[in-house]
């Protein structure tokens, strides 16, 4: 299989991920705690995109919540009538050290990425270990995002994925509290 047929046929997989970090950052932020020895908080910023999920003649439909004010009601009812989500902004606590970014689905690429530790450089020599110091930072952020990601498709890969998960999902987008397993979702962890 060649990769432009692999990319269309798992390109779902990035938009599943990313409405199910918003999801387990609201109703199961443990699902998160990814990071070894290290507390993690993630939600969701003040922008989502939405693409509708249906394609018609060519062209696809596209909802963009963004704003200090906005309420992600209206994401979700993009998301309930069959939209993907394809950019989020998310905001990352790492222990002490806070990051903003926005993820893409397509690419799982990161854009506006904003830290708030800062390197500083007092002498011309520092400029190496300011470098090495600022990568450090970044990597803390890559490396939640891939262990959420390897989190991600190991329950999607597992049976509970249609019997649990799924309908969980769904009774979070609709707004109605799941009765999968017959417990209550906040009280409900994954493994």
């Amino acid at each position: 299989m060649d990769i432009a047929t692999m990319f269309n046929k798992y390109a779902f997989l990035g938009h599943e991920f990313l409405t199910w970090l918003w999801y387990a950052s609201e109703n199961t932020p443990e699902m998160l705690n990814v990071l070894k020895n290290k507390k993690t908080e993630l939600t969701v910023g003040n922008k989502v995109v939405i693409v509708n999920g249906t394609l018609q003649a060519g062209r696809s439909a596209k909802v963009t919540i963004q704003g200090e004010e906005s309420d992600l009601k209206e994401a979700m009812v993009a998301v309930k009538d069959g939209g993907w989500v394809s950019d989020i902004y998310l905001r990352l606590n790492v222990d002490q050290v806070k990051y903003e970014f926005t993820l893409d689905a397509q690419e799982l690429k990161i854009s506006g990425f904003k830290c708030s530790e800062r390197v500083t450089i007092e002498k011309d020599d520092d400029i190496d270990g300011a470098i090495m110091e600022r990568m450090h930072l970044i990597s803390g952020a890559l490396e939640f995002i891939d262990l959420a990601f390897e989190q991600f498709i190991k329950f999607r890969i597992n049976d509970k994925w249609n019997s649990q998960i799924l309908p969980d999902l769904s009774g979070w987008v609709c707004g109605t509290e799941s009765t999968a397993a017959g417990i209550p979702l906040n009280k409900r962890v994954f493994s």
